[in-house]
Parts: C-alpha cells; structure tokens; sequence
C-alpha cells in the first residue's frame, strides 16, 4: 500500500465554492495571515466554515506556489489527498512522490520533476531560514548584540 493511500480523503467542497465566489483573489500577493485581507473575502454561505476553508485556502495558496501555475483541478486533487506544502512533497524521495502521486498529476512526469524540484528548493529555504534564526536567538549571539 502506498503513503497516499494511508492518507484519508480531505473534502474541498468548501474551498471550491470559496474559490469560485473569490476569482479575483491574487494568489501570488495576498497575505492570508492578515486577518483585516481575509475579512474583505467573499464569505456569503461560508461565515460558519471560515476557519477551515481557511486553513485549506493557506495549503492551496502554498500548492500554488509549487506548481507555478493555476491549475485548481491538480491543488485541489492533492489537497484532498492531505498534501499541502512544498515540506511534505520535499520530505518524500522524488521516487515515491511520482510513484504516489501520478495518477493525481495523470501521469505527467515532467511536471512532476517540476514540481518536486520546486517543492525542494522552497523546503531548503524555509530549514535556511529557520537555522538563521534559530542560531540568532541563541546565547551567544544575543551577547554579542549588546557588546
């Protein structure tokens, strides 16, 4: 049995609808952590659901960014598959993310390759980003600052 199918099936009705009520919404630029950015959404139907299409809405956001293309059918495939982020796809061997995940990608592997190498660049980033910031609050470096 293969990783993907351990995974439960995540719905995305919710999501969908938000999307299509919210075409105009910029993938690329909105920040989804500002709570002000995220009220002025069209919400009609949804107010009760917001917390999680919310949270879906950040995974896709991120699949957005990995894909590099506005393919809804593909991020919302793999969002009901419970993958979310270029760190999960990143933490995967190239091998079994294309053994896994090709009929989701209909056996495109060129895109896959595409897609997992994105999703490794933006996971070395984000362990880059954490290391340097983790290193910076330690003792050491703090002592340093007030020298």
């Amino acid at each position: 049995m293969t990783s993907s199918e351990n995974k439960k099936t995540i719905s995305t009705e919710k999501l969908s609808k938000f999307l299509r009520q919210n075409k105009n919404m910029n993938l690329d630029t909105i920040n989804l952590t500002k709570d002000d950015i995220v009220s002025k959404l069209n919400w009609k139907g949804l107010k009760n659901e917001s917390e999680e299409i919310l949270k879906q809405l950040k995974g896709y956001q991120r699949l957005y960014r990995v894909l590099e293309e506005d393919n809804t059918k593909l991020i919302l495939a793999l969002l009901k598959q419970n993958i979310h982020s270029a760190i999960q796809i990143g933490a995967m061997t190239q091998k079994q993310f294309i053994n896994d995940y090709a009929k989701t990608f209909k056996n495109d592997v060129e895109c896959m390759k595409r897609a997992y190498q994105k999703a490794g660049t933006i996971r070395n980033q984000l362990v880059l980003r954490y290391m340097e910031y983790t290193q910076n609050r330690e003792a050491h470096a703090t002592q340093i600052k007030t020298l």
